[in-house]
């Protein structure tokens, strides 16, 4: 009797652990969810259907196969949130991760491109969350670089790349994106392009999107200013 119970006990002992140790590894492959609701230039939906089914089945990794995605806002639905340094707004998240516990999102090395005005990862009263294997970027960055050819008290002269399209509308600078989305700014802030960060002593000048410019050709632009 003593050994059939201890018998008994190592069983439950044994099922109990290997029950566990399946729930630890339970993963979910991202393959039938592109296939199934992904776009070749969106895969924010089956992103949401997949993490769905996450938070059901208490997936732990989440897989996708080696590749190159793109995420855009247009069926992503806006969440009021208060970002840090960024203050109150509604925004759009290609992963919203909140509320999750213990998940992890395994990219095998791909590399996710995001266009518009869309965040990548939301973990809000999240824990647990490991990213890896995988790179981000934007097609559009939020931010222009311009060389600087020519400076003076009233006006600075700059010339932007290619990568940065604008247009100027009413005498004021407006960068756009391949689609015509406008990207608002209000800053001006000198770089060391050498050293490859803001030049010693350099302000993050404030200006008005509203201050005028003018076209001077050969893709040179004057901001105007108040010296």
């Amino acid at each position: 009797m003593k050994n059939r119970t201890k018998f008994c006990i190592s069983l439950c002992l044994f099922l109990l652990t290997t029950g566990f140790g399946k729930a630890k590894e339970r993963v979910l492959h991202m393959e039938t969810y592109i296939e199934k609701y992904g776009e070749p230039n969106d895969l924010c939906v089956a992103v949401q259907k997949a993490l769905e089914d996450c938070k059901k089945g208490h997936i732990r990794t989440l897989v996708f196969p080696k590749g190159t995605y793109y995420f855009r806002p247009d069926k992503v639905k806006a969440k009021h949130t208060f970002i840090s340094n960024h203050g109150e707004d509604h925004r759009r998240f290609a992963f919203d991760l909140s509320g999750f516990q213990g998940l992890e999102i395994d990219g095998q090395g791909s590399t996710f491109i995001f266009k518009g005005f869309i965040c990548p990862f939301l973990m809000e009263e999240a824990e647990g969350i490991r990213i890896r294997n995988l790179s981000i970027d934007y097609e559009r960055t939020f931010h222009s670089e311009a060389k600087i050819m020519d400076s003076h008290p009233d006006y600075l002269e700059v010339s932007f790349g290619k990568e940065y399209p604008y247009r100027i509308i009413n005498n004021h600078l407006v960068f756009l994106d391949d689609e015509g989305t406008e990207y608002r700014w209000g800053y001006l802030l000198e770089y060391d392009l050498d050293k490859r960060e803001p030049a010693y002593k350099a302000d993050d000048y404030a200006v008005e999107q509203s201050v005028p410019v003018k076209d001077m050709g050969n893709g040179r632009i004057r901001i105007k200013y108040a010296g």
